[in-house]
């Protein structure tokens, strides 16, 4: 027996490794997947835009500290930048960290990814 096939058979491989991992969120796309496809074209359209907006202003208060620090950034001498620049680059982390958390995002991304994974013949096609 090959050494690779020995470290394979107590391993696995990569593609199978791959698979456990994201199998569960496969699951779940294909669970949502049904709830997505009853919705009209119009539902989908309201639906996207009800998601955009709570997306927008889930951090809107991280933003407007990033605004706020970015005009202060012209009227600070060049070699005190670097702390206000450490603070935006917190607040970006600390926003992108709370859409990642958001239901919502996770919901859309679920969404999304059931229109991808999911045969095209399975999808409904309307001419508007």
């Amino acid at each position: 027996m090959n050494f690779n096939k020995i470290l394979q058979s107590l391993f696995g491989n990569k593609s199978t490794r791959d698979m456990k991992l994201i199998q569960p969120i496969v699951e779940k796309v294909k669970a949502e997947y049904p709830k997505m496809n009853a919705l009209s074209n119009d539902e989908l359209r309201a639906k996207t835009k009800e998601i955009q907006k709570y997306v927008q202003e889930y951090a809107k208060e991280e933003k407007a500290k990033i605004a706020e620090l970015k005009a202060k950034i012209e009227d600070t001498p060049i070699d005190e930048r670097e702390g206000i620049f450490n603070q935006i680059d917190k607040l970006e982390q600390e926003a992108l960290d709370k859409y990642e958390e958001s239901p919502s995002t996770r919901c859309c991304l679920r969404c999304s990814l059931s229109l991808r994974i999911l045969p095209a013949a399975s999808l409904r096609t309307r001419r508007l």
